[in-house]
């Protein structure tokens, strides 16, 4: 398991709590998804761009 930065935790949490809608949400999730999974320690990966689609469940823990 790979946890996200508190920071997008944060945000996330506060998105959903100010109404986010779900296109919103999922953003904010594949951003996390990119920066925990993808871009970490750098390698030239910065600029990698991530979509969170069709998806039928997620299961996260905070």
């Amino acid at each position: 398991m790979t946890a996200v930065s508190p920071a997008h935790a944060d945000r996330i949490l506060a998105a959903r709590e100010d109404g986010a809608t779900d296109d919103e949400l999922h953003e904010l999730v594949a951003e996390a998804i990119a920066d925990a999974y993808f871009r970490k320690e750098g390698g030239g990966r910065a600029g990698v761009h991530v979509e969170f689609k069709n998806v039928d469940r997620l299961d996260i823990s905070f």
